[in-house]
């Protein structure tokens, strides 16, 4: 699996990491996603570990917002209509919220 995403580059005219083959400007469909996934999982004989796209979308999700990036760009990359749902994705680490709070310096 490492090599397949060493070797992988996304498509430069477009705003999605996996664009559909038909309109670039479209992401993949869902279940054209899980099968390629599935089929990465099987590959790496990674099954046993309970990989699946909601952990996996729970965790890019999340380590977009901890590097930074605004909601609106996570949800444009995220292909997500509505900001409400996108944020049940994220994952507060308490640690930076114990941070937040000291650097509040009250």
């Amino acid at each position: 699996m490492l090599t397949e995403l060493k070797n992988f580059s996304p498509p430069k005219k477009t705003v999605f990491l996996f664009p559909s083959k038909n309109d670039a400007m479209k992401p993949i469909s869902r279940a054209v996603y899980d099968r390629r996934f599935r089929k990465s999982v099987k590959k790496a004989n990674l099954t046993s570990r309970g990989f699946s796209l909601h952990s996996t979308r729970r965790g890019l999700i999340t380590r977009l917002h901890e590097a930074g990036y605004s909601l609106a760009i996570i949800q444009q990359v995220t292909g997500h209509r509505d900001l409400n749902s996108l944020k049940q994705y994220i994952e507060i680490n308490p640690e930076a919220t114990s941070k937040a709070i000291e650097d509040l310096d009250l």
